[in-house]
């Protein structure tokens, strides 16, 4: 795949991709975040190498003592790629088959004509090199110049400075050709154009789990397609609620959370849902690609490609729980077919608590996009008593729990259910479906109208039925049932198990680790016993959050459990 690069370029002004006039030279028009614009901070950090754009030379990083840029791209467009032996090595062909786009000049008022005169065929170097040069980046860094392959200490020490090279870059350059300017919607703004910014979401660039850690860790992004760029500000300093018209909801989502720059320590559950959608050239990256988000972790974990793929995954999986524990909110993927990718044989392998084998639950509201990627201390709370430390493939965990049983086909008829008390109407139940039997107590006025799986972007697998407190006359268990309907929008609910276990009868909720979901739900952790005395972990139970209290039908209990 080639790109095409028009150095006629527009300048993205608004969230909703709006456009300018086009100019042909970028730097003549400064924007705020433009490092000509103001004064520039000479990086402590310099990476080994920089690429200086005047001729395309390496030289040392030491020397340089200006800004640079770093190269945020997909491989896949930057040529073509050669597999090689095995899906660890492979290589990128350039037959200078990437385009470049020029303008002539009107004598007379210098201003850029819009019809193309001249397109020349240039190697992957030119297109940066005249990239470069429309914007004025001196030096620049990417991987393909910038690190020697071939020498395997050369090459782990620079992807274990990744995160550094791209955090303290003055800006990182992100290429998305399938960006340009979308000439249909000319009529529908008093902007005389509209790029198709939305496409960025789903573009070949954010595809990569590499290319998610490096917009994740810069400072501020230059997004630029075939003859449009976007800076980042743009949409760091709008509203992230602010309701879209012209942009796709999720996409405005993702582009938000990737451009702010108020970022805080990272969410492993969430991180790890987008991670297990992307792709890597090479098995190890997926777990170094992770575990460079993380300082505490990078300095620990050996960045060793020649090392054991099934021990590197346990190492940064293990140092990941002894730091957060939102790692075990996972559950059952909210379509029976995911777009994730299929386990790595190693993966297969790994214990339950790391939760490969369901799909970490996000706390975006009902979005695949990165929002809520940043952690706060509320997010996950753990009680006093709860203590835990891995060793290998065994979490050992000490938290309050309390024991639930399920039932199936429990209850006639299959079709329907009857809501009585307050609420006279029937509920849609299928056939075959599972029930928790786990009697949460609650005022008729805090039941929830809806309960918040989607939320998390898993699938619920079995009910909740709510035992509702009224004056009416009770069953013999003391109170009314509720049950959550199947149409689209649920309307009562008391809350739903999300586990990857459909088929378990018995399991342990423990309520001693919560993760709040928001004011109206929250999760917790599930796990069952196995016949060999250990647990495993299966899910999240997730409950109404209106009441302030629940009533369980049991005392919550401190026990220890060794998790495999």
């Amino acid at each position: 795949m080639c790109i095409t690069y028009d150095t006629h370029q527009h300048n993205v002004e608004n969230i909703y991709g709006e456009c300018g006039e086009p100019y042909f030279c970028p730097v003549t028009h400064f924007t705020p975040e433009h490092p000509r614009a103001g004064i520039v901070d000479i990086p402590e950090f310099k990476p080994s190498r920089l690429i200086r754009t005047s001729d395309m030379a390496v030289v040392r990083g030491s020397d340089v003592h200006a800004p640079y840029y770093a190269l945020s791209y997909s491989w896949e467009q930057s040529g073509i790629i050669v597999q090689g032996d095995d899906s660890e090595n492979s290589a990128r062909v350039d037959n200078s088959k990437h385009h470049i786009i020029s303008h002539p000049k009107n004598k007379e008022d210098e201003q850029v004509s819009s019809v193309p005169v001249n397109t020349r065929s240039v190697t992957f170097e030119g297109l940066i090199q005249q990239i470069c040069q429309d914007f004025d980046f001196q030096y620049i860094w990417y991987d393909q110049k910038c690190t020697i392959r071939k020498n395997p200490d050369d090459k782990r020490r620079e992807v274990k400075d990744m995160h550094r090279i791209f955090r303290h870059a003055q800006c990182t350059v992100v290429l998305i050709p399938e960006l340009h300017v979308v000439e249909q919607y000319i009529s529908s703004s008093s902007f005389p154009r509209r790029a198709n910014v939305e496409v960025i979401s789903t573009s070949e660039w954010s595809k990569h789990v590499w290319t998610l850690n490096e917009s994740l860790v810069s400072e501020r992004l230059l997004f630029i397609g075939r003859d449009v760029h976007l800076w980042s500000y743009v949409y760091d300093r709008s509203n992230p609620f602010q309701t879209v018209t012209f942009v796709n909801q999720d996409s405005f989502k993702f582009l938000y959370d990737i451009c702010t720059t108020s970022k805080d320590p990272f969410l492993a559950s969430a991180l790890l849902w987008h991670a297990r959608r992307r792709n890597c050239t090479k098995n190890h990256d997926r777990i170094f690609a992770l575990a460079s988000l993380f300082p505490n972790i990078a300095e620990v974990l050996p960045f060793d490609y020649s090392r054991d793929l099934y021990a590197a995954m346990l190492h940064f999986y293990g140092l990941l729980a002894q730091q957060d524990l939102s790692l075990l909110c996972f559950g059952c993927p909210m379509k029976d077919q995911d777009d994730s990718n299929d386990l790595l044989d190693e993966m297969k392998l790994l214990p339950s608590w790391t939760g490969v084998f369901g799909h970490h639950g996000t706390t975006a509201a009902g979005a695949r996009t990165i929002g809520s990627m940043w952690y706060h201390e509320s997010y996950v709370s753990t009680a006093s008593n709860t203590t835990w430390t891995v060793n290998g493939q065994f979490l050992q965990l000490t938290c309050n729990c309390i024991y639930a049983s399920i039932e199936r086909n429990a209850y006639e008829p299959y079709g329907s259910f009857k809501c009585v008390g307050h609420y006279e109407r029937e509920f849609s139940v299928p056939s075959g479906s599972s029930h928790l039997i786990f009697n949460v107590r609650l005022d008729e006025q805090q039941l929830c109208t809806a309960h918040y799986a989607d939320g998390f972007f898993l699938k619920d697998t079995h009910w909740l039925p709510v035992m509702v407190d009224s004056g009416q006359e009770k069953d013999e268990d003391g109170g009314y049932y509720k049950w959550v309907n199947n149409t689209i929008t649920p309307t009562h609910s008391g809350g739903a198990l999300l586990l990857v276990d459909v088929d378990c009868t018995e399991c342990i909720i423990l309520t001693g680790i919560v993760f709040d979901k928001n004011a109206s739900s929250k999760a917790m952790p599930v796990i069952k016993q196995n016949d060999d005395g250990y647990y495993c972990c299966i899910g999240v139970c997730l409950l109404d959050g209106y009441a302030a209290a629940y009533h369980y039908p049991e005392p919550e209990r401190e026990q220890t459990f060794i998790i495999v």
